[in-house]
């Protein structure tokens, strides 16, 4: 009998998502093997098709919880030994924590078990790059930084955990920083049959895209490439249009700047696919960007800067759908790319 715990739904609504689909895939629980499974959502559906498993809401952004966790520098949707007390008493062959939120209170209950950790970003790697490279991230990331750094360097040090990292780069940082070779890399797969099927040719119509949350550090690369990179390509294409979807895309709203922030996209396609150039300005890197996978596999032509691209393939990069560029040379790649199209 094992024990599984899934730090989201599968339903693919968000990349965070999709990467735990991944996991469940690759692990195939059997529930009637005895198989236990303990979901972390707020998703109603996935509580709905499996009522034999158990499900544990995930905090709201003003809830209380959050607040506390982060209060005691823990990351704020960290579960408690309270929340998972009906695992008191049983006992499994395996356990996999999908997330480092579940380590300590697994490891509290189960102090001498060996333990799986699936690390869906290695914060540790973005702590020491961030405070090398001197890049700020606002108030609210450093809390996140801080606390997950935290979390991380127990788990490092913790030598009955299987740590299962997402990228061979965030893998290699562990190596390097602890000296141990006790860890393994799942990757997020591409489906490159689909990718051959769905591309085709793209006029970018002097169109830029964006689709995808702005929280954390995200906000600070949209920050970056808006008032660093956008002006300059503007200034050789007045007439250029950015247009941006998902949650806080509202706040960079600014028509008179030709900065559109749609907000969340209620379509089941993709936007502006075939028409628009997407872009990827991640200044600051850690884990796998999913995105890039969904853009790989239904044909969208990007540019991604180097931090963003880590966890996949440098053969990807075929310079005609998929451009990975530095970012001292965004402004300068992007308008010759557009006034290629013209």
């Amino acid at each position: 009998m094992n024990l599984f715990l899934f730090p989201e739904s599968v339903n693919g609504s968000n990349g965070y998502s999709i990467a735990v689909n991944e996991d469940y895939k690759k692990l195939l629980p059997i529930r009637e093997n005895g198989d236990v499974i303990i979901w972390y959502t707020n998703d109603k559906n996935l509580h709905n098709k499996n009522t034999s498993d158990f499900f544990i809401e995930r905090p709201g952004l003003l809830c209380q919880k959050r607040f506390e966790n982060l209060i005691k520098r823990k990351i704020s949707t960290e579960l408690s030994v309270h929340e998972l007390r009906f695992l008191k008493g049983k006992i499994f062959d395996n356990i996999f924590c999908g997330d480092l939120l579940f380590y300590r209170a697994i490891r509290e209950i189960y102090p001498e078990k060996k333990i799986q950790v699936r690390f869906h970003n290695c914060f540790s790697r973005i702590h020491d790059r961030q405070k090398l490279l001197k890049i700020h991230v606002g108030l609210k990331f450093n809390l996140v930084l801080d606390s997950a750094y935290r979390v991380e360097q127990e788990v490092f040090m913790d030598e009955l955990v299987e740590k299962i990292f997402i990228s061979e780069e965030d893998q290699a940082y562990y190596n390097l920083m602890t000296g141990f070779t006790d860890a393994r890399v799942w990757n997020i797969p591409i489906d490159e049959e689909k990718m051959k099927k769905t591309r085709t040719n793209c006029n970018f119509s002097k169109r830029l895209v964006w689709v995808g949350g702005l929280e954390a550090h995200k906000e600070e690369s949209m920050n970056w490439f808006i008032k660093s990179v956008y002006p300059s390509i503007k200034k050789e294409i007045p007439d250029v249009e950015f247009h941006m979807w998902g949650n806080r895309t509202l706040n960079f709203n600014d028509p008179d700047n030709r900065v559109y922030g749609h907000g969340f996209y209620k379509g089941n396609d993709i936007p502006f696919l075939g028409v628009g150039l997407y872009i990827n300005p991640d200044i600051i890197g850690g884990g796998v960007k999913i995105k890039l996978k969904t853009y790989f596999e239904e044909g969208v032509t990007f540019i991604s800067t180097p931090f963003g691209f880590e966890g996949y393939r440098k053969e990807m990069i075929d310079n005609k759908y998929c451009f990975v560029v530095e970012p001292s040379l965004w402004a300068k790649f992007i308008i010759n790319l557009l006034k290629s199209n013209f």
